[in-house]
């Protein structure tokens, strides 16, 4: 597998803006609800189109394709997918959606490449993440909050990055905003 650094492993707080279509999966970040050595869960945010003509598309179930190999290298399609669920965030002026995906039966400290989205919403680019070591070797981590989305905030999360983390755990303002949805674009 392609040498990765750390800094750029799993849970390092994968906000990732796409522009181009608005149904295209705008962030993707990954996240823990399971044993980190064999599953991890991807999460991505779409927003419906909003031409009348688009309007009638519906969205595709929640999917993931992903491999140890990178599909981006290799030319070739990632050999596994799932699929998970969508929640409509109807109280947003937007209505985006946001998708869960769990993905289970991985390799502990193994790294793997994923595309979230589908042929109806569109496709991410090729991301990839490294999953939890199962035995008693060490892990590094880096944990932070209310840390804004600013300039010094970039630096502060470059600076992290350069410790090699396994993951980042996030607290504070960026990751709950206060239970207050309008604040969405914070996340």
């Amino acid at each position: 597998a392609p040498k990765m650094s750390r800094g750029a492993m799993l849970l390092a707080l994968l906000v990732i803006f796409r522009s181009e279509g608005v149904a295209t999966p705008r962030f993707v970040y990954l996240t823990w609800q399971e044993d980190p050595a064999t599953a991890v869960t991807v999460s991505y945010h779409t927003v419906p189109f909003s031409t009348s003509q688009e309007r009638g598309q519906r969205v595709a179930a929640s999917r993931i394709s992903f491999d140890r190999r990178s599909s981006a290298q290799t030319g070739k399609p990632h050999r596994f997918a799932a699929v998970g669920t969508a929640h409509e965030m109807t109280q947003l002026a937007d209505r985006r959606r946001v998708h869960r995906v769990v993905l289970r039966n991985l390799l502990p400290d193994t790294v793997y490449f994923f595309v979230a989205g589908d042929s109806i919403s569109g496709l991410s680019e090729e991301y990839s993440f490294r999953t939890a070591p199962d035995d008693d070797q060490p892990m590094t981590f880096v944990c932070g909050g209310d840390m804004g989305v600013g300039s010094r905030a970039k630096e502060l999360l470059a600076q992290a990055a350069a410790q090699s983390p396994l993951f980042c755990l996030v607290g504070g303002d960026l990751a709950y905003a206060n239970a207050i949805s309008e604040n969405y674009e914070l996340w």
